[in-house]
């Protein structure tokens, strides 16, 4: 039986968990869902929370790191998990309650109530969430928007774009059926991209043409697909 006691060695094996299981396009599609790894994060986790000092205030904030809603929304793994799920072709076969035991595996190693597991339930089955990426850049400010991160996979058609508004919001944007993408930031992304100007499109296809600036020079950034999932 393997037993791992050292903190740090319990805190790598649970970034690389979360980075297998949260990952925008993952080798194997199964891994999300996994109820079987859903249960070695949650163990991982609580090692890890016994192993914390046992102040109160420590302990605390160890579990509100847990928690899938922070103080400023639901995290990004939340998003993730559910364009994880919406892949899931026996999701929408599923009875209500093996839905929602899905959603907890999907969602795992965070804590969540039975209300936000709907809300989950709600975002895979597109009931919210932005899908007009033209409104979306009407209604909100992206002026001086920062470029967090742009993922995409071609084998799969799909891209995925993170950018920081000025008041500090992040948004979220998928785009699925990618017909076109171009993406020329001259090898790694910056760690500060700026989004200078911009055109946006939702004709019958979903368009987003952007130019940005960094220490390194300009970025542009091409997508044309079938469809966006955007949240703020």
């Amino acid at each position: 039986m393997l037993k791992i006691d050292d903190p740090i060695e319990l805190s790598e094996l649970h970034r690389a968990i979360l980075e297998a299981k949260f990952h925008p396009f993952p080798t194997d599609a199964n891994t999300a869902g996994s109820p079987v790894l859903a249960g070695v994060a949650d163990r991982v986790y609580d090692e890890l929370s016994s192993k914390q000092d046992k102040r109160s205030a420590d302990i605390a904030s160890f579990k509100d790191m847990r928690r899938i809603k922070g103080a400023n929304g639901f995290r990004g793994q939340w998003r993730t998990a559910v364009m994880a799920a919406r892949r899931d072709e026996t999701m929408s076969s599923a009875s209500q309650e093996e839905r929602l035991s899905m959603a907890k595996c999907y969602l795992s190693p965070f804590d969540c109530t039975e209300g936000e597991l709907r809300a989950f339930l709600d975002d895979v089955d597109g009931k919210t969430g932005l899908h007009d990426i033209e409104k979306l850049f009407k209604d909100n400010s992206f002026s001086s928007a920062q470029l967090i991160d742009a993922a995409y996979s071609f084998a799969k058609q799909q891209a995925h774009i993170v950018f920081m508004l000025k008041d500090m919001r992040v948004c979220d944007i998928y785009f699925s059926g990618v017909k076109k993408l171009s993406f020329d930031c001259g090898g790694e992304l910056p760690d500060l991209v700026m989004l200078k100007k911009f055109t946006v499109n939702s004709g019958k296809t979903q368009k987003l043409d952007a130019a940005f600036s960094s220490d390194t020079g300009k970025i542009t950034l091409f997508v044309e697909a079938d469809s966006t999932d955007c949240w703020i």
